[in-house]
């Protein structure tokens, strides 16, 4: 059975296509805020802990063997078996 998709006038179309664009572009810019005000309190929060970034990156490897040693119970298992 063929079904027949509606089409729209060129002008209506348009009217629709600008409010898409309108709403995908402050989409845009909130998801940008939020990411930026994210960094920010990352980076508040690295100074009130007096964390020193570069001390930080050099020993990111040993943060995440830490994550996996406190996931992990004695008999080897992990946490969530």
């Amino acid at each position: 059975m063929a079904t027949a998709l509606p089409t729209l006038p060129p002008d209506r179309l348009a009217l629709l296509d600008g409010a898409y664009r309108s709403a995908i572009s402050a989409k845009r810019r909130q998801t940008l805020i939020g990411f930026a005000i994210l960094l920010a309190a990352v980076l508040v929060a690295s100074v009130v802990a007096e964390v020193r970034p570069q001390t930080f990156a050099d020993n990111i490897g040993n943060f995440f063997s830490y994550l996996g040693r406190i996931f992990t119970l004695e008999n080897g298992a992990l946490v969530f078996t």
